[in-house]
């Protein structure tokens, strides 16, 4: 259950947020700096007026998670980029994913203590990229193999992947991974997971390295 300090600061993050179009990033202080109710003292930190805040204190990382997971509830996309916190619509289960409306694709893959399996694959600027720590990176431009990609994201059925994969019990350390793909039009998928993962994580993976010989 929220606190009320949290509540109340929650409230009016989600009255400014939904004023920011989709697609749109802002970073939380940026947020906090719109809202009335809210203000920064003197050591920096963000307060409510009339609330004690060593007491019932506002913690910017708990209110932004709060306000991922309001947005994903909603049915939203909601990622914490470099750039800021985005919302943006949801890709429908089951939909094509194309490489000509692909935006952006980022697939990043790392094992706790084991960095010879880290990997990182990336369609951007209508370049796929891929990393691999042992082989080394390559990369091709996408136009050339868009069907054989195409063919991947359709086989691999990632648009029908769930939001997120977690064991049913915690592992301290294994594989950790995350995907988001953003469409040019404005949509977005994302996935990822801890120690669990789609039964085709790897066959994306895989395919996506075989395209540019690694």
């Amino acid at each position: 259950m929220l606190n009320e300090t949290r509540r109340i600061a929650l409230e009016a993050l989600q009255y400014e947020l939904d004023k920011i179009p989709h697609g749109i990033p802002i970073i939380i202080e940026d947020l906090c700096d719109r809202c009335e109710e809210l203000f920064m003292n003197d050591e920096g930190d963000y307060e409510i007026e009339g609330r004690e805040r060593y007491s019932d204190p506002l913690d910017l990382f708990v209110l932004e998670d709060d306000l991922i997971a309001r947005a994903e509830e909603s049915g939203l996309v909601a990622t914490n980029e470099q750039e800021g916190l985005v919302l943006r619509e949801r890709v429908p289960c089951g939909e094509p994913i194309r490489t000509q409306d692909i935006a952006r694709l980022e697939l990043d893959v790392s094992v706790f203590m084991a960095f010879d399996s880290d990997m990182i694959i990336l369609i951007e600027d209508g370049t796929l990229r891929v990393w691999r720590s042992i082989e080394g990176k390559a990369s091709r431009p996408a136009y050339e193999i868009a069907d054989a990609i195409d063919e991947l994201l359709s086989r691999c059925g990632v648009s029908e992947w769930e939001g997120s994969y977690y064991p049913e019990f915690p592992i301290l350390d294994g594989l950790g991974w995350d995907l988001l793909i953003v469409l040019k039009d404005g949509r977005a998928l994302v996935s990822g997971g801890c120690n669990a993962w789609p039964e085709t994580l790897w066959d994306l993976a895989d395919g996506m390295a075989a395209l540019v010989g690694l």
